[in-house]
């Protein structure tokens, strides 16, 4: 094996020569680190996919985390490796017992690049490891380390680490992901208000008027508004709900086992900056996500499929009328 070094990236003194040790069609053993939410746990796919082509005799390992398990790609892996998470207070030994459960890899792959992540990929030996250049920590954890892009597409930036041996990907991002069934028949749009925290939420007043609009604008559409898990997601959809008054198309939904399906199925999702939109993004459901000021806008942006960005402008939040002009180019080009 080859190691492919782009002029920004790191090598370590032997990394080579490890490299050249290892016969791709030998590797027994491969992890990938990656402890987060549903959105990466989503994006993560793509990579799991192509080392299972580049590796047809590995086993391929996830290592996650106790406090981020939910969309765990468990179709695509052979083995799952549990780290001990921040949902409860762990002793040392505890941790340190679970860090170690990974075992001897023949490549890792360290796409977390967190405090535990580095530990694991410390205390666990391997024939290469493989990361993002952090300050100086890289050299003492990784044989092979590179720059971390934050202007192109998440699931892209992990795929990079597999660029480092030589192994290319397919475009667009290949993500084999089953849709669940369809529950709801009428065409419609899904109208997500709420993120991870209020701060990156659109602000309620300005989703009311956009709903207004497209329940005129679009007769023939259900405009479904629906609501998230916490108990400030239920309230804040309420509200939204109550002020937008009554529409024969507009329906106020809770959370509920439908979610994904009504995400999958949708002509288009408007959306903040959350873990429904990479779900979308998965199942090729069109999507308008409202974003703050931010590089992540082009981070969480796919160049392919019919993603819509609609960012804040100097002014404040984004205007209802560039969320409604993205709803009306999507609506369109289905027509």
């Amino acid at each position: 094996m080859k190691i492919w070094a782009a002029p920004q990236s790191w090598i370590s003194k032997h990394a080579r020569d490890k490299a050249e040790k290892l016969d791709k069609n030998k590797v027994k053993k491969v992890a990938v680190i990656k402890h987060a939410a549903l959105g990466d746990m989503l994006q993560v796919r793509p990579m799991l996919i192509t080392l299972r082509e580049a590796f047809p005799n590995a086993q391929l390992t996830l290592s996650v985390v106790t406090n981020y398990m939910k969309g765990i790609p468990e179709d695509l892996i052979d083995h799952l490796h549990v780290a001990k998470g921040n949902e409860k207070k762990y002793t040392v030994k505890e941790n340190y017992q679970s860090y170690k459960e990974l075992g001897y890899q023949d490549i890792i792959f360290d796409i977390s690049a967190t405090s535990r992540s580095f530990w694991i990929t410390k205390l666990n030996p391997a024939g290469l490891k493989i990361g993002y250049m952090h300050k100086s920590l890289h050299r003492f954890l990784y044989d092979i380390a590179i720059p971390r892009a934050h202007y192109r597409f998440e699931g892209e930036t992990f795929l990079e680490q597999v660029n480092t041996i030589g192994i290319q990907y397919e475009w667009p991002l290949h993500y084999d992901y089953s849709l669940p069934e369809r529950v709801y028949n009428k065409p419609y749009i899904v109208y997500f208000p709420t993120a991870s925290t209020i701060d990156r939420c659109w602000p309620a007043e300005y989703m009311i008027e956009l709903i207004k609009k497209m329940c005129v604008k679009y007769p023939n559409i259900d405009h479904l508004l629906l609501s998230g898990l916490a108990d400030w997601e239920k309230k804040i959809a309420a509200s939204i709900s109550q002020k937008i008054g009554k529409y024969d198309n507009f329906k106020n939904l809770n959370a509920g086992p439908d979610d994904f399906s009504l995400v999958c199925h949708a002509e288009t999702i408007v959306i903040n900056d959350t873990g429904l939109r990479h779900l979308a993004i998965v199942a090729d459901t069109p999507t308008v996500c409202i974003f703050p000021v931010s590089p992540n806008v082009f981070g969480y942006s796919p160049l392919f499929g019919n993603h819509k960005a609609v960012v804040a402008d100097e002014s404040g939040s984004a205007p209802v009328s560039k969320v409604a002009n993205a709803i009306d180019e999507i609506i369109n080009t289905k027509k």
